[in-house]
């Protein structure tokens, strides 16, 4: 998930110059926490959810012809009904996020394309965000489908081989019970809580941080036994760390606005997004450096269909199963030196 906040991050961040982009609304909120590189995940990802909701309300005011987030939309309350409002959405949805891109065409708005290309990859950030609260690995398998494209299109070649080769061996080569295993564990639920599971990798990365942690107070008293120990205990010394948190009241920041200094930063982008007319269509408007803009799902469909990616791609896998190959005599040494620990 994090490697997919950094996708976005490098897509859409530009110059300051340039309305609505990551750059732009980080520098107009004073967020000098965040930056290109997207290396602090939890001021990165609650970021990029304000940006998000910035856009998505600017963009649905643009659609409902509101001029502001001030204006007055004072109605009668009796014609606003669940179906009105339904009925809005799936206009919304059909007519702005999922209508079909002009980007080849001569009048193309690319500014607007910007826009609408950044609130796609962001609701889909969001909806794998919740795939993975929920455990629901086919639905995380088909988010693996659409960020191939975008990790081919921001030139992530570790990570756009990975996505490639979980897809291939799943359609072509893994048995049916090793497709269902791969597919279903790929989440991990420490809490037992419904809405609370987090990545494997991510986990990991959690749990690899206490032992750091507490190596690090560890000194000249490091020995091979004493960490194994403390990997043993990182669940353990985990729960301390959040109980004596508990009972001495520690507060953290979540990854949703809680404070009324998120809420302006929110209306102070959802005005600049508005003012900069970034939601709205515009004929023959290029981006500020007086460039085109290319969706990432183009360019990654066109790196996906050339030869020269592909070839890349076979040799790169062909390099790794040679790497891979290892002999009885390494798996001895392994053994040997696992079984000899002290």
């Amino acid at each position: 998930m994090w490697e997919c906040l950094k996708v976005i991050y490098l897509t859409f961040w530009e110059s300051q110059e340039h309305p609505g982009s990551l750059a732009n609304l980080s520098k107009l909120t004073n967020r000098t926490n965040v930056t290109i590189a997207a290396k602090k995940f939890q001021q990165a990802d609650e970021f990029l959810r304000h940006a998000l909701e910035a856009h998505l309300t600017a963009s649905l005011l643009t659609f409902l012809n509101i001029s502001s987030v001030s204006a007055d939309i004072s109605s009668d309350q009796s014609t606003v009904t669940e179906l009105r409002l339904h009925q809005t959405a799936e206009r919304f949805a059909n007519q702005v996020l999922s209508a079909p891109t002009d980007e080849d065409k001569k009048d193309a708005d690319h500014m607007y394309n910007f826009h609408r290309s950044f609130l796609q990859m962001a609701l889909l950030y969001e909806d794998l965000r919740d795939a993975i609260k929920h455990e629901d690995g086919p639905r995380i398998i088909q988010h693996w489908r659409m960020w191939l494209l975008y990790f081919l299109a921001s030139k992530r070649t570790n990570y756009n081989s990975e996505a490639a080769n979980l897809l291939a061996n799943l359609k072509a080569d893994f048995s049916k019970w090793l497709s269902y295993i791969v597919t279903h564990n790929r989440t991990v639920n420490s809490s037992g809580r419904p809405g609370h599971g987090k990545a494997i990798d991510m986990a990991v990365e959690h749990h690899n941080l206490v032992i750091k942690t507490a190596l690090r107070s560890s000194g000249g008293n490091l020995t091979l036994h004493h960490l194994k120990m403390i990997s043993l205990a990182a669940h353990m010394l985990h729960d301390a760390a959040v109980l004596c948190d508990e009972e001495v009241f520690a507060t953290h920041n979540g990854t949703r606005h809680q404070s009324s200094k998120a809420e302006k930063d929110i209306q102070m982008m959802v005005s600049s997004l508005i003012d900069s007319r970034a939601t709205c269509r515009i004929s023959q408007r290029t981006l500020p450096s007086n460039r085109c803009f290319t969706t990432p799902e183009r360019k990654g469909y066109d790196i996906a269909l050339s030869k020269q990616w592909l070839a890349k791609f076979l040799k790169k896998e062909e390099l790794h199963l040679d790497e891979d190959k290892s002999t009885d005599e390494d798996h001895e040494e392994i053994d040997f030196l696992q079984d000899n620990e002290t």
